[in-house]
């Protein structure tokens, strides 16, 4: 997770200036290597506008989420170690 927290508060990634919109997108896209469906990208983007969540406690919540364990699981369990 601290990989994916520095590249999201990177330089870089703060002078793209992204909407909650797109940080959900690229949530999605970067830890769960899929893109949003609907609801669950309304709900996102909900708790994030409400403030809710915040942009950090939102990318725990998505690499702590079953989906992205599973995943990482699968990634070491065909002995891919990191």
């Amino acid at each position: 997770m601290q990989i994916a927290l520095n590249f999201l508060q990177s330089q870089e990634y703060a002078n793209r200036n992204t909407s909650n919109s797109e940080y959900i997108e690229d949530l999605y896209n970067g830890i769960l290597r899929r893109g949003a469906e609907l609801a669950g990208y309304q709900s996102w983007l909900t708790a994030l506008n409400g403030g809710i969540y915040t942009r950090q406690t939102m990318l725990t919540a998505f690499v702590n989420s079953t989906e992205f364990q599973v995943r990482v699981q699968q990634v070491i369990d065909a002995g891919c170690l990191f």
